[in-house]
């Protein structure tokens, strides 16, 4: 009969309420809209950490790109000036130089 009694506890809140002092029931409920709050927390503060990581990567990146886009410029240029003297223009060796000591 015992363990009867105590199911109907354990699956009856209102029996288990009931014999509750008011504090103590306040502080059960408190406690009940406390966890979903502490748990929304929690992922809130691991996705604001996996957002700081991504942003990081991406100024990471950023600093690559930089350098190489200065490349690609030239490249593009020496090749547009050698393309001018294989079509027979002469003024433009002092000009390759240049652009081949900017690539190197």
């Amino acid at each position: 009969m015992k363990i009867k009694t105590m199911k109907n506890k354990l699956f009856n809140p209102a029996s288990l309420m009931k014999n509750m002092k008011l504090s103590r029931k306040l502080g059960a409920i408190i406690v009940m809209l406390m966890l979903p709050i502490t748990a929304l927390l929690v992922m809130l503060i691991v996705e604001y950490g996996e957002t700081i990581d991504f942003s990081e990567k991406e100024i990471k990146g950023i600093e690559y790109i930089v350098p190489v886009s200065d490349l690609l410029v030239s490249m593009a240029a020496h090749r547009d000036l050698v393309n001018l003297k294989l079509s027979g223009s002469e003024s433009v060796d002092a000009r390759i130089a240049d652009v081949r000591t900017a690539i190197a």
